[in-house]
């Protein structure tokens, strides 16, 4: 909406501000007040059940992070304000330069990278350079973690790779794939579990029957020239120590389907001409792949990585219905929370405690969606 006259930007401003008034009002009621209820409900030593609730402070986070991590918060605050300073002096908005090179490397969304950086190197060091604070905590963020890198990775080439082969014009069965892959999406977390317990479990579990047929065959085939049996002694997927890789390629086969939705769908928006007119001009697949469709789903690639990203850190259903033993090897953060809230462990409920983690969920899924936001572009395309 374009405003002319006297006092236009003002007037625009409340227009738009009018707009918004209904969505700023349910996010402020849904989201923003519960936040602002969390930090303050972790600042108490409360059951969650009982009407008395004792002020403690910052307790509960020093116990989680420790002694040495809290000793460490006067530098690290000075250098997460000098990185915040740094970011308001250059993060102002300032005309753009013609050159697009020059463009973006005068962004100035990029002045903030200091301060992700800051609390980036402070993470990794509490993660992986202090032993004391609550330990159960600290391989819960680690977990997490790993399922976020280690299974991000596998479910983004896996979809990315679906989706580019179902785009194929030519491709006549498409559509019957895309149903097939994206049916693991509908199913519940719970079901998923439990599809999986049976998938890897130990005595007549598939991936067992898999090893055990491919040791058979190979077996065979040796045979011929030397008599051998292969024995392949079951693996305990289910164990403590590979409990967590379950977790993650049961979290891969659910999830790769909804991500290789969103990425066909953009893949599919790409005009036909664009990849005509590269082939004319001489350009290869490659060139193709890497010049037209790369930079036209750029913005869909970053949706799909902050949806994971997000979904990752407060994974909960899969974790609490697949492990059957919880423990610091195959617990995350949300089910924990879950446990000293909720759970009746020698009738000791930690609301406070837990809502403390949520508040260090919270801030670490922020920090993280602001990173992804520093890959964004600028320069918009239109097609």
């Amino acid at each position: 909406m374009i405003v002319r006259g006297k006092h236009a930007k003002i007037r625009q401003a409340l227009i738009a501000l009018a707009m918004l008034a209904p969505s700023l009002l349910l996010f402020g009621v849904f989201v923003g007040y519960p936040a602002v209820e969390a930090f303050r409900i972790s600042l108490y030593d409360w059951t969650g059940f009982s009407p008395q609730a004792d002020w403690v402070g910052l307790k509960h986070f020093r116990g989680m992070f420790g002694p040495t991590v809290w000793a460490m918060g006067v530098p690290f605050g000075l250098a997460l304000l000098a990185a915040l300073v740094i970011g308001g002096l250059f993060g102002r908005s300032r005309s753009a330069p013609p050159d697009p090179r020059l463009r973006r490397r005068l962004n100035p969304k990029w002045a903030w990278a200091p301060t992700l950086a800051v609390l980036s190197a402070w993470l990794v060091w509490w993660l992986y350079g202090t032993n004391d604070g609550d330990d159960f905590f600290r391989w819960c963020v680690r977990n997490n973690f790993r399922l976020m890198f280690v299974g991000g990775i596998f479910q983004f080439v896996f979809a990315f790779l679906f989706a580019a082969g179902l785009s194929m014009p030519k491709f006549r069965a498409a559509k019957f794939y895309r149903t097939m892959i994206f049916f693991p999406s509908f199913v519940s977390a719970v079901g998923v579990a439990i599809l999986w317990q049976r998938v890897c479990d130990a005595r007549y579990g598939l991936a067992n029957g898999v090893i055990e047929g491919a040791a058979n065959a190979v077996s065979h085939v040796i045979s011929y020239v030397h008599p051998i049996h292969l024995a392949v002694a079951p693996i305990e997927w289910l164990g403590s120590d590979n409990m967590f890789n379950s977790i993650i390629a049961a979290g891969i086969w659910s999830g790769v389907g909804s991500q290789m939705i969103l990425l066909v769908a953009a893949i599919q928006r790409i005009p036909p001409t664009y990849y005509e007119a590269a082939r004319v001009d001489g350009a290869n697949e490659r060139h193709v792949f890497s010049h037209i469709t790369i930079p036209m789903i750029r913005e869909v690639i970053l949706i799909t990585l902050t949806l994971w990203v997000i979904g990752a850190l407060k994974v909960f259903g899969l974790v609490q219905a697949m492990a059957i033993q919880l423990d610091e090897k195959t617990s995350v953060v949300s089910v924990r929370q879950y446990e000293l809230a909720f759970s009746n462990r020698d009738n000791i409920y930690q609301m406070g405690y837990a809502t403390a983690m949520a508040v260090v969920l919270l801030v670490l899924i922020v920090v993280f969606a602001l990173g992804l936001r520093l890959l964004r572009s600028e320069d918009e395309l239109e097609f």
